[in-house]
């Protein structure tokens, strides 16, 4: 459900960097596009700790990103930063800490294997949930504190924060993580898109966005499909859940630096 979100990157991008339809824009797009999404799978491949910890990372921003600025557009960047990644380590920590037991083995496949960082994690799990929530609480309490601009804004924040923080500290992890993906990242960043468009002149329907997203979003489907057949043909059904974790890392690296770039420019034209 969620997977056509980013599956406009390419007109966003035109957008945004000012590009043509001529061959070579195309090919400078899709060249610097498909490069860093190789580099991100060559880090898996040849140091899976720095590949899982720069997927966190990026996951954190990303994810904490979007969120903010659909509840607060007008915040000044700085505060922006801080309330985003205070929001995305809410998220990401709990899908690590709150249910371990699920989480971890995942881990573990996606790393080739247990290891030192997997077992600290692991027994660390329950200090963990405590600090991810604290600082939550702390941050966000602060940044809806401070926006006193419109009230209603405010407490609908309030109340979306403790239901993001109960999701995924009850519900399993890949199922608190997908319900998030689709009802709350993916909706939120095509909002966000339609908005771009709409400032610069462009009108953008959720019908016409879905039908601008088809192409990539069965490109996608077909990338799902074959991964399973692989990791069926090959005996690795365990372990196809730590494989598409890797390849949602390959993409988003590309696919953020295309969203912030965007959030940019409608904050300097703002």
């Amino acid at each position: 459900v969620g997977i056509p979100h980013g599956a406009l990157d390419h007109l966003i991008a035109a957008n945004v960097y000012r590009q043509g339809n001529a061959l070579k824009d195309h090919l400078l797009f899709y060249g610097w596009y498909l490069l860093l999404m190789f580099l991100v799978a060559a880090l898996w491949v040849f140091a899976p700790l720095a590949g899982f910890l720069l997927f966190m990372a990026i996951s954190i921003s990303h994810f904490g990103q979007g969120d903010i600025e659909a509840f607060f557009p007008g915040m000044s960047y700085g505060r922006s930063v801080i309330a985003s990644l205070s929001r995305g380590t809410l998220i990401i920590g709990l899908i690590l800490s709150a249910h371990p037991s699920d989480s971890i083995p995942i881990i573990e496949q996606a790393l080739g294997g247990g290891s030192a960082f997997t077992v600290w994690l692991t027994e660390q799990a329950s200090m963990l949930r405590v600090v991810f929530i604290a600082q939550f609480i702390l941050i966000q309490g602060g940044v809806a504190l401070s926006w006193s601009r419109e009230r209603n804004v405010v407490l609908r924040f309030v109340g979306d924060s403790a239901l993001i923080a109960a999701l995924f500290y009850f519900a399993p992890p890949l199922l608190s993580f997908a319900i998030y993906f689709a009802m709350w990242h993916s909706i939120g960043h095509i909002g966000e898109i339609r908005t771009y468009f709409e400032s610069q002149g462009v009108a953008l329907t959720v019908g016409g966005f879905f039908a601008r997203a088809l192409p990539f979003t069965l490109v996608s489907f077909v990338g799902l499909a074959l991964l399973v057949w692989v990791t069926s043909s090959f005996g690795l059904q365990n372990q196809v859940i730590s494989l598409t974790f890797i390849l949602i890392s390959v993409l988003t690296l590309p696919h953020m630096v295309v969203a912030n770039s965007m959030l940019r420019k409608s904050h300097a034209s703002s």
